[in-house]
């Protein structure tokens, strides 16, 4: 298949969309972040999603009207849940339940919506991945950034495009190409140099043979060439659909 055909056809296939603006600020982020401390373990809570894409491409912002956190816990369900309520969040009744537990809260103070992924202690570290990383991964490997005189902790950024990579939206794409370009600094190769060991430890934990490792791992960095520089000129998906209509 012609990728780049490919990804142009997916461009043609969005309505026009009114222009949104980024709307979490820094003040909310350390304000939730800190209330969520409270409940988590230090060092085990990590921004994930566009509210990551936007921390590690700090002058190149894209609307978010959520936060995705992935953290984890020596406590029970029932504990976490107690002291997400002491701590400000209420669970959203209109929510995803994920595995018997809800996911989804809000932040009383700011009306934010959180994603909780919980890594809740002796959980197998394949089970129940985050757009196919596990959770383990995204808290051993994320990096900590100071965002107002605060400590916060960001997922990798290749675990973060992976993550993109394999949930295969539009403004995942464009997130995709936002943080090559940033983090990377237009270097695809400097991109590709960090990408490709863990590329290949994920699917030898796949337990396939060597050609296929191989191959897939080509063609895994084919497609995410392709989307780089498919994506690499529009800041956001408004920008995008504009492109398009022009």
């Amino acid at each position: 298949m012609d990728i780049g055909k490919y990804l142009n056809m997916k461009l043609g296939t969005f309505f026009i969309m009114r222009a949104q603006k980024y709307n979490i600020t820094a003040s909310t982020l350390i304000q939730i972040y800190r209330d969520l401390k409270r409940v988590f373990d230090e060092g085990k809570l990590v921004i994930i999603g566009g509210r990551a894409v936007n921390i590690l491409c700090s002058k190149d912002y894209r609307y978010t009207n959520d936060l995705d956190i992935v953290a984890a816990t020596n406590l029970s369900f029932e504990e976490i849940n107690r002291k997400l309520w002491e701590n400000n969040f209420v669970a959203d009744d209109y929510g995803k339940v994920l595995h018997g537990h809800p996911t989804k809260y809000i932040h009383k103070l700011s009306g934010v919506k959180v994603d909780l992924y919980i890594l809740y202690n002796g959980e197998e570290r394949a089970k129940w991945p985050v757009s196919g990383i596990p959770k383990e991964d995204i808290i051993n490997s994320a990096k900590e950034v100071e965002i107002k005189k605060m400590h916060v902790k960001v997922v990798d950024p290749v675990l973060l495009v992976l993550m993109k990579y394999n949930a295969g939206r539009q403004n995942d794409y464009v997130d995709i190409a936002k943080i090559i370009t940033h983090v990377y600094h237009d270097d695809f190769g400097a991109f590709e140099k960090e990408a490709r060991p863990i590329i290949e430890g994920y699917l030898k934990e796949s337990e396939k043979n060597e050609q296929d490792i191989n191959n897939a791992i080509k063609n895994t960095i084919e497609v995410l060439s392709v989307i780089y520089k498919e994506y690499g000129n529009i800041s956001d998906i408004s920008d995008l659909v504009l492109a398009k209509r022009n």
